[in-house]
């Protein structure tokens, strides 16, 4: 059949959430029987795939069915509780995208102050608005996050001054040496915050 479409799996789901996880015609739910998504009206009769024609319906419904329309009593509608859970669950699952968002966010803004300090400690240069250069190189990313999640973004920035300290004192040398000695200086503050300096 040409120009048919499948259900995306975005509106097949919403579906499945829309009608409870149970098939509309039976009422059975999994694991007792497999769920498909059935078409009001059925694509071979000029129906799409917009929700308000889609139902939830086990395979052996699904298949009695064939491509028949149903009258619209055949279909039990949606109960009041039903309705509000599916307002309920979306409208925490949009409080949970926005706390993600925003934690997300935070941890940019981490990163990017923790990678300030680097560069202005270890003499980066700045070009076309990106940081070159630096005497040590940055560590990497999945680095920074950890540090300043486990540490705060405060100690680990005094750690990274403390560290090119030690660096231009030729205490160490290079990258790898370098997130080690951070790494030291950062538990020794923790476990000694007045005496974990160097």
């Amino acid at each position: 059949m040409a120009g048919r479409r499948d259900v995306s799996t975005r509106t097949r789901f919403l579906v499945l959430q829309r009608d409870d996880f149970k098939c509309r015609y039976c009422g059975r739910r999994p694991p007792d029987v497999e769920l498909v998504i059935d078409h009001l009206v059925a694509v071979a009769n000029g129906g799409g795939n917009e929700p308000e024609n889609l139902v939830t319906a086990c395979e052996r419904c699904n298949a009695g069915k064939s491509d028949l329309v149903l009258q619209e009593a055949a279909i039990p509608p949606i109960t009041p509780e039903a309705e509000r859970a599916l307002r309920e669950s979306v409208a925490r699952q949009r409080r949970m995208l926005e706390f993600h968002m925003q934690a997300h966010e935070l941890r940019l803004q981490a990163r990017q102050m923790f990678i300030d300090e680097w560069a202005s400690q270890f003499s980066a240069r700045v070009e076309d608005g990106f940081y070159r250069d630096p005497l040590v190189d940055f560590p990497s990313d999945g680095t920074v996050d950890a540090l300043v999640e486990r540490y705060g973004l405060d100690e680990a920035t005094r750690a990274i001054a403390i560290l090119a300290d030690s660096w231009r004192n030729h205490a160490i040398r290079g990258r790898e040496d370098s997130i080690r000695y951070l790494h030291g200086i950062l538990r020794r503050r923790q476990s000694d915050p007045q005496g974990g300096q160097s």
